[in-house]
């Protein structure tokens, strides 16, 4: 049986943190702290053990972080949108399939049969953009949950001001809470494209929301925004004729500014923001759907206020109003990404 050092005490500890923090170039006090949080939720039979297994633990994670490519960017989330998982359709489908026709899916190789149970395998070679399927031939996830959020970022010691960013966060951090209008230094992976005028960054092992600086006030948010994302400025007038133009892009987002008419919970438990512009229509509204990732952000918004909206326009399907049935018809609405105040 192996045995633990009885040199493994508080005053080894601290020893072995000071040194890594050294080589490291990380402060002390945030190791300290990191070391902590692992101890606390560490077993052993004594002090000493604990102690180890903490070490190690932290150690691992220190090695994992110093070997990842991710850098440290500074951040705001100005826009975020729903989670969505990648694996329900697919897997979906093939086990529909797999009932139906068992013998077939296991031929063509889509199943595989360990202990007489189905394993449900990826056999997309490429996905659809074209990029190679690095799950192929692997048994399908139960989930694969990616969001896509909007934000002002700056390279460290390349990047004098904000610039445009879409983030992709996978995994659980694409369903856990997303600081929204913080700013934050994160490590992220990616690269700024010409083509787009914007960094496309994605989190990598090492991504965490950790490092929040700051709350950013709404009239900061807003000239953010308006400066960083000018291009992407739509009034209300011309968003159907934007959604026209734009309708096959499935990464397309735009910014629009007006009034909030209402905000409530619709009938299917959704909530929706109602915007109005003196340059619409009499009578004419354009209707939001919030997903509930985002929808705190209403609390603090009042009737009336002059609001941004970063969103991405749609079609919605009328309904009758007395049967609720779809009539055939569509109008315009917007899938919401953030909702803010523009003070005037």
């Amino acid at each position: 049986m192996s045995q633990v050092s009885t040199e493994i005490d508080a005053n080894y500890v601290a020893g072995k943190l000071k040194e890594w923090s050294e080589k490291s170039n990380t402060p002390v006090d945030e190791l300290k702290t990191k070391y902590s949080e692992i101890l606390a939720k560490t077993e052993g039979r004594t002090d000493a053990i604990k102690y180890k297994k903490a070490l190690t633990v932290l150690l691992r994670t220190f090695t994992t972080s110093m070997r990842s490519t991710a850098i440290s960017y500074q951040t705001i989330i100005v826009g975020l949108a729903p989670p969505f998982d990648f694996a329900r359709a697919p897997l979906k489908d093939l086990k529909k399939k797999y009932k139906l026709t068992p013998s077939e899916c296991i031929a063509s190789g889509e199943v595989i049969l360990h202990e007489d149970m189905p394993v449900f395998m990826d056999t997309n070679k490429l996905f659809k953009s074209g990029k190679e399927n690095f799950n192929y031939g692997k048994p399908l996830a139960e989930h694969n949950w990616s969001t896509t959020c909007y934000a002002v970022t700056k390279k460290p010691n390349e990047d004098q001001r904000w610039m445009p960013a879409t983030i992709a966060f996978r995994g659980k951090l694409a369903t856990a809470d997303i600081p929204l209008f913080k700013e934050m230094n994160i490590r992220l992976n990616g690269t700024y494209s010409g083509a787009q005028s914007r960094y496309l960054l994605n989190s990598s092992a090492v991504t965490d929301f950790e490092g929040v600086v700051r709350d950013v006030p709404s009239e900061e948010i807003v000239e953010l925004v308006d400066t960083v994302f000018a291009n992407k400025l739509v009034l209300p007038k011309q968003l159907a004729e934007e959604h026209e133009q734009t309708k096959d892009n499935a990464a397309r987002f735009i910014v629009t500014e007006a009034t909030l008419n209402r905000h409530y919970i619709n009938e299917t438990g959704i909530s929706t923001i109602e915007i109005i512009d003196e340059s619409l229509d009499f009578g004419e509204t354009i209707v939001g759907f919030v997903d509930p990732n985002i929808s705190s952000m209403l609390e603090d918004l009042k009737d009336g206020t002059p609001v941004g909206v970063i969103c991405r326009t749609t079609m919605v399907a009328d309904k009758d109003p007395e049967t609720k049935e779809k009539t055939g018809e569509y109008h315009l609405g917007m899938n919401v990404f953030s909702v803010f105040e523009r003070p005037e």
